[in-house]
């Protein structure tokens, strides 16, 4: 956009997305599109395999903190390393990986399903808890991938102790962002100053957990 910019150019949005594309193809290898997509978009977006985008529209009460831990992470070697275990000679890895890439599958589907609930039909604490779940099984999936590190898990602990219902990393993992989800925003204000504190984080954001465009001036 801003090279485009600078030569007054137009610029349509299947033109920015084909070189984004283009981009995420060198750094990362073998990229959804999801990332650009949203965020081009801001809001959303469910993605499967051979199937096309759909928005997702959700609101809750509840709100997320989204936390950095200063280290770049690496999607290129976490993506490589996965694929590497789907290819591998030895027919255990094989197995365990296809067993956690499936359980990360479900427990997406079962999140999906949970935040388009309505949730008249749920006490809140129930629906609460079981968003919760979601992200706790993705999170342990994602671990016995290998895609996690030290600061992620060191993190996520600290998070789950300190007011959040749970958290996981977000993105490729091996360093990068990490969020945790709180039943109020009160919580996920002091868990966000907590981490700082701590040094969990070098940087953090609260912001509400729904699918409504998100106030960049929300950051911490």
């Amino acid at each position: 956009r801003a090279f485009y910019n600078y030569y007054d150019l137009p610029l349509t949005e299947d033109q920015l997305l084909k070189y984004v594309d283009l981009s995420e193809k060198i750094s990362h290898g073998n990229p959804s599109g999801l990332d650009a997509r949203v965020a081009s978009l801001g809001v959303p977006l469910i993605y499967q395999k051979n199937h096309p985008m759909t928005i997702v529209h959700f609101e809750t009460p509840y709100w997320l903190v989204v936390a950095d831990t200063g280290i770049h992470g690496n999607t290129k070697n976490a993506v490589s390393d996965v694929a590497a275990g789907l290819n591998s000679a030895f027919i255990t890895r094989r197995q365990a990986v296809e067993h956690n890439l499936r359980q990360l599958g479900e427990a997406a589907t079962r999140f999906i399903d949970l935040v388009e609930l309505d949730s008249a039909k749920m006490a809140n604490d129930q629906w609460f808890t079981a968003i919760c779940r979601t992200f706790k099984d993705a999170h342990q999936h994602l671990r016995a991938l290998q895609v996690s590190s030290p600061e992620l898990e060191a993190g996520v602990t600290f998070a789950e102790a300190n007011g959040a219902g749970a958290a996981k990393l977000t993105g490729g993992g091996r360093g990068g962002c990490y969020f945790a989800l709180c039943d109020s925003k009160n919580k996920a204000a002091l868990l966000a100053k907590a981490l700082k504190e701590e040094n969990m984080a070098v940087a953090s954001w609260v912001v509400p957990f729904k699918s409504s465009p998100i106030d960049d001036n929300a950051g911490e």
